[in-house]
This record gives structure tokens, sequence and C-alpha cells, in this order.
């Protein structure tokens, strides 16, 4: 689902790219408990479209628990007659 030059932005963090975000998920053994993701509005584009949604997830990971509730913006494209996430 994710693009090969896809560009992620979490708050706090320094942007990353899908390898530096798949190899952060390697190290860090990871737990979800809940994890929501409900779908505010879609704006289509000619190639595109741009999903505004809402995130729940609890989770364990390197000994600690996490709550987050996020607004999150994802920017898709067709790559190669494909869906595919551009930028988180």
């Amino acid at each position: 689902l994710w693009a090969e030059d896809l560009q992620i932005v979490v708050p706090s963090m320094e942007p990353m790219s899908k390898a530096v975000a798949l190899e952060f998920w390697k190290k860090v053994p990871v737990s979800f408990t809940t994890y929501e993701s409900e779908i505010i509005s879609t704006r289509p584009l000619q190639d595109g479209a741009i999903v505004l949604g809402r995130l729940h997830r609890v989770r364990e990971f390197g000994g600690r628990r996490s709550e987050d509730r996020w607004t999150f913006t994802k920017v898709y494209s067709r790559v190669s007659g494909k869906w595919q996430v551009v930028a988180y």
C-alpha cells in the first residue's frame, strides 16, 4: 500500500521515508490492543485522493503502553495502476 517514495510526517519526529519507517517498526516490538481508523472526508483528485481521518490506537512497545488519538491526512496516488499512499 505504501509507495516507494512515501514520506511520513509525525508530530515530534523527523520526517521518514518508507525504508526508515519499515526499519523503525522492525526494531521496536509493538503489540496493538486497539487500532481504530475513521474516515472524516475524502477529496478526489485527477489521479489521486486526499483522505482526512481520525486514528485511535493503544499499543505496547519497548515495555511501555501508549495511547494515541490523531487526526491524519493521507495522500493516495495511482502508481503503476495501483492505489498507494504517497504522503502521510
